[in-house]
Order: structure tokens, then C-alpha cells, then sequence
């Protein structure tokens, strides 16, 4: 990284270079302002340090011009003791902090490398932004092609967002029609072309209490529509709203299976289909999204390769406020990616995706479990991490206890500065990971629950000498076997066996 120190004294300059230059930083110098703009012309500078007493009176204009040069660039100034009021002015301009003469070199540094940490948060954020905006671009562009008028409602009965479809049916625009009451909206548009209008509220009511409902048009012309609601449901089962899918059934009698796949199909457009090539890795998926308290995003899974021959994968729930919670699932799953990246400890991702969806999402009422691991087999050893997620399940050998892995911490954005702790574990020739979600383990029958005891039983049971994708379907089947019928969450299995 490269800073330019604008400075008169060459003595001062020189020494805060030397100190600059001992953490890694290429340092350029500038001893007049003018010769500063035109380095700053010719070569990006990721943070500039700058003697306000220098530039006296002009601090504005020229920091301004000298911050047009380097937009990104986050300034440091230092000055005198008596140059208040430049300091401000400077402040005002968009500078990081000032520092007062003499500067200790402990501190130059500290405050240097605490700029260039909000300058790189500062990127991130941009660009998990922009994904996030493309994200919710893609769910729109979903729903506008899957041939039904969608409504999502929020808790309050209140329309969020329509497709296409939904602004044809009703005739309105989605500006006339975001924030109104949905059932009024439909009784209002619907009822004067129904064969019965006092039947419209008859089959509002019947929606809401069974979840599907017919009803007749005559005008503009004869016609069937097939209403179905499914509920939003947020991590504690707290009701978070509902997609209204309204289907012309009038000539397809067989679309309700069609019908029943729309919020499975928007889930699964935000997951990633896991066909490794990863020799001495057997890996296999197993995901089902449940569909009377379906929920838009949650539940995801990833598998990638890292520099050094490492593989890395994650498995998560992600909560949040109504239809948003697909993007969301979308953005944290490419946040964890990059930071993954970086080279950092797996407790150094996690906290840095924490902060990040902390800082993007809090408002948003937005937080995620999270499992996130690194297995390197030419060293026959997993690290890992949890964010309060269900204990991932370790099988190393016939007649060996099945082993929790943990060790972590709080779930991602439930807090601002989480902190978490990074397990290993050896992952010998045969052995098996098991991860999955809370739909598994809380799959119930009546008032009694699978419960992590009976699966890890099952896992330990069927590990041995099954492949990776035998094992999944047979920790599924055992699930919805168990809660003898389809399961009432979403429900993702990844198992990982090293050949």
C-alpha cells in the first residue's frame, strides 16, 4: 500500500517515512502542496498524511481539490497546537483524524493503520451492497417469470412486493399498491368480476384458515384462479408475513404441484449446486424445503476450493424479516466467500462477516447459524468454526464415539463485536462429517423431538462403508421417517467423507 506524506520540515518527513516504511507501506513524499496534487495526479495513494500548517488558510480548497485527485484515499493531517480552527475545517473537508505535534511513532502508525481498516471496510461494504442490490434484482426478475401473480405480505397485512403478474390482475401500479392492506386490495379489484362478489370475502377467509382457495372471474373474462398463501417464519417461528401466489387454473389442472414448487424454486435459485472436483473428497447434498411454513432463503449450503489444496464449506440458517431474507442468505453466503479469502483465521472470517452483517443488517432484524470449516487432506486435519449453529458430527472409525464439533460462537449479526474460537480435529482415511440444519434435529412426532442423540445414533450406525451420498438420503429418510410425514421446516444435510 502506498501513502504520500505532504510535509515541509525533510526531517520530520523522513523519520515518519522510515517508521511507515518499517510496517511494509511504500512511502512517497511531498514537502509543497502543489508538487503533493501532482504526484497525487499521477499515482493512487490508499492514505495521505498532511501538515495543515503548511497550507494555512486554504486548508479547504486545497484538501478538497487534493481528496477530487484521490477519492478513496483516507487523509491524516497534523498540526500545531494552536491551528484549531484549520483542524476543523479540515474535519469538515472529510478528513480520518488530526494528530498534534510532536507525534509519537506508536501512535502515527495506529492511526494510519486504523484509517486503512475503515477504508477496506469501506469497500467491502460497497460491494456487499451491490451484491445485495443484485441479489434482490435477481428475486424480482424470479418472480416476474414464474408464469403466477406473487404478493409478499409482511406481518402487518401489508403489501411489500408484487411481480408483474399481480400489477396485471389487479390493474394497478406497484406504487398505487405497496403498503395497502392485501385482503381490501384483492376484495376491492376482485370482487366487482367475480361470478359471486359477496363469495370474495368468503374466499379471503377460507385462504387464510386452509392456505389454497378457488374463485371465479366472469369479467374480462371466464376464468379460475387458484389462490395459495404460505407463511413466513422467522428463526423462533415468529410469523413474518406470506406469499400470495394467485394461478390461472382455468386450463391447467395440473398446475397445483407447479404451484406448490414457487417458494422451494425462489429458496433454491440462492443455492449453489455442489459438484465437487476434489480427488480423495466424497461430498453430497440433501435439501428440502418445507412447504406449509416454507420460508424464502434460510436454510443454504456451499463448497469451494482455497489456495493450498484447502476445501472449504459451510452450512447455515439465516433469519429475517419477510421476503428479504433470500437475499440476505445470498449476500452472506458471497460475504463468507471473500473473507474466506483473505488468508485470515476462521475466527477472523466469522468476525469480520459478523461485523459485516451487523453493521448492513441489523435494522433488518437479520442473523444467521453458521458453520464454516477448512479441510486440508494432504494434512488429514479439519479447522472449523460454529456461529451458534447445530454441532456438526464427526465419524472416524467402526466402533469409535461419534464426535460434536462446536466450538465457536454467537450467531452471525446477533451482536456488534463477537468473538469467536477455531477447533481442529484429525479427519483420518474414512472418516465422515455430518452437517445440517435445525430442520433436521427438530423434526418431530407429536411433542417428541429427533434430537441430536438419535441422529448422531443413526450417523454412527450407517457411516461405515456407505458413500457420502447414500449417507445423506439415509439421514433424510430417517427424519421424515420419524416424523412420519413431510417436515414442517427446512431441512439441509452436507456430508463430507474423505476417501
Amino acid at each position: 500500500m502506498r501513502i504520500l506524506i505532504v510535509d515541509p520540515d525533510p526531517y520530520l518527513a523522513e523519520v515518519w517515512r522510515f517508521t511507515l516504511e518499517a510496517r511494509g507501506y511504500r512511502v512517497d513524499i511531498a514537502h509543497r502542496f502543489d508538487i503533493a496534487l501532482a504526484m497525487a495526479r499521477g499515482r493512487r495513494y490508499r492514505a495521505l498524511l498532511v501538515d495543515v500548517g503548511l497550507i494555512g488558510p486554504e486548508v479547504p480548497a486545497l484538501l478538497a481539490a487534493i481528496r477530487h485527485e484521490q477519492p478513496e484515499a483516507e487523509c491524516v493531517i497534523t498540526t500545531e497546537f494552536g491551528l484549531v480552527e484549520g483542524v476543523v475545517q479540515a474535519i469538515n473537508e472529510g478528513v480520518y483524524a488530526y494528530l498534534t505535534k510532536p507525534v509519537l511513532p506508536g501512535e502515527l502508525i495506529s492511526t494510519v493503520e486504523r484509517a486503512l481498516e475503515k477504508q477496506r471496510l469501506e469497500r467491502e461494504n460497497r460491494r456487499m451492497v451491490a451484491q445485495l442490490h443484485r441479489a434482490n434484482q435477481t428475486m424480482r426478475e424470479l418472480i416476474d417469470n414464474i408464469g403466477s401473480a406473487v404478493l409478499l405480505v409482511d406481518a402487518g397485512n401489508q403489501v411489500e412486493l408484487a411481480n408483474r403478474q399481480a400489477l396485471e390482475l389487479l390493474g394497478l401500479e406497484e406504487e398505487m399498491l405497496r403498503g395497502r392492506d392485501a385482503d381490501s386490495v384483492l376484495r376491492q379489484c376482485l370482487a366487482p368480476r367475480a361470478l359471486d362478489p359477496e363469495g370474495v370475502g368468503i374466499h379471503l377467509l377460507s385462504t387464510r384458515r386452509q392456505g389454497v382457495a378457488d374463485l371465479e372471474l366472469v369479467h374480462p373474462r371466464r376464468c379460475v384462479l387458484r389462490r395459495r398463501t404460505v407463511p413466513l417464519r422467522g428463526h423462533d417461528g415468529s410469523c413474518l408475513g406470506r406469499v400470495e401466489v394467485i394461478t390461472d387454473v382455468t386450463a391447467d389442472t395440473e398446475c397445483l404441484e407447479r404451484e406448490r414448487g414457487i417458494t422451494a424454486a425462489l429458496q433454491r435459485c440462492f443455492l449453489p449446486e455442489i459438484t465437487p472436483d476434489v480427488e480423495g473428497l466424497d461430498v453430497a447434498v440433501r435439501y428440502q424445503a418445507a412447504w406449509e411454513e416454507a420460508r424464502i432463503g434460510g436454510d443454504f449450503y456451499d463448497l469451494w476450493a482455497l489456495p493450498g489444496g484447502r476445501t472449504a464449506f459451510a452450512i447455515g440458517d439465516v433469519s429475517g424479516k419477510g421476503p428479504a431474507a433470500a437475499a440476505h442468505t445470498a449476500v452472506i453466503r458471497h460475504a463468507l466467500r471473500v473473507y474466506a479469502s483473505e488468508e485470515a483465521s476462521l475466527a477472523t472470517v466469522l468476525a469480520r462477516l459478523n461485523r459485516f452483517v451487523y453493521q448492513q443488517m441489523a435494522d433488518q432484524d437479520c442473523f444467521a447459524t453458521l458453520f464454516y470449516g477448512e479441510l486440508s487432506l494432504a494434512e488429514l486435519r479439519l479447522r472449523y468454526v460454529s456461529a451458534g449453529h447445530e454441532p456438526t458430527l464427526l465419524w472416524q472409525a467402526q466402533g469409535q464415539p461419534v464426535t460434536e464439533l462446536g466450538v465457536g460462537g454467537p450467531a452471525i449479526g446477533a451482536m456488534r463485536d463477537g468473538e469467536y474460537v477455531e477447533g481442529t480435529a484429525a479427519i483420518p482415511p474414512g472418516s465422515a462429517l455430518l452437517l445440517y440444519t435445525d430442520g433436521i434435529v427438530e423434526a418431530r412426532r407429536g411433542s417428541d423431538f429427533l434430537g441430536l442423540d438419535r441422529l448422531a445414533a443413526v450417523f454412527a450406525q450407517r457411516a461405515a462403508g456407505t458413500s457420502a451420498q447414500a449417507l445423506a438420503d439415509s439421514v433424510y429418510a430417517t427424519t421424515v421417517s420419524f416424523a412420519g410425514g413431510p417436515l414442517h421446516d427446512d431441512a439441509a444435510v452436507l456430508v463430507l467423507r474423505v476417501r
